[in-house]
């Protein structure tokens, strides 16, 4: 196991809380599809499509610090498959059930699959 240093445990760290905080914004979101009191639903996916370039950036971070674990290798390199999902969004941000069906049955889960096995491997580098 790779031993961490101060700045890559910070980062290591707030990358995984980053991936709570994101899963938190996309459950308001679905949410906002049915529930009229959640009016920032647009805002809310703007931001998690800004924490998504963010991810995107500090992935080759973390390639660069776990260059010999096979297995946060694989898991940050999926990343771009939850890319692939946002960018079916695009031509259909104005069609509301287009983008409801889009966020719900393609996003949402790309981003689970690919969340819960990298913070489930990274959380015994912060608990180190």
């Amino acid at each position: 196991m790779v031993k961490l240093d101060a700045p890559q445990y910070e980062i290591v760290k707030k990358y995984t809380e980053l991936l709570d905080t994101i899963e938190e914004g996309l459950d308001y979101v679905k949410g906002s599809f049915d529930n009229l009191e959640r009016t920032e639903g647009d805002r809310v996916l703007a931001d998690i499509f800004t924490a998504f370039s963010k991810i995107n950036d500090t992935n080759q971070q973390l390639l660069d610090i776990f260059s010999r674990n096979e297995i946060v290798r694989n898991q940050v390199n999926q990343f771009p498959g939850v890319i692939a999902e946002c960018v079916k969004l695009e031509q259909h941000f104005s069609n509301q059930t287009e983008k409801q069906a889009i966020i719900s049955k393609n996003i949402i889960p790309a981003f689970l699959a690919w969340k819960e096995p990298i913070q489930h491997t990274f959380s015994s580098y912060i608990q180190q």
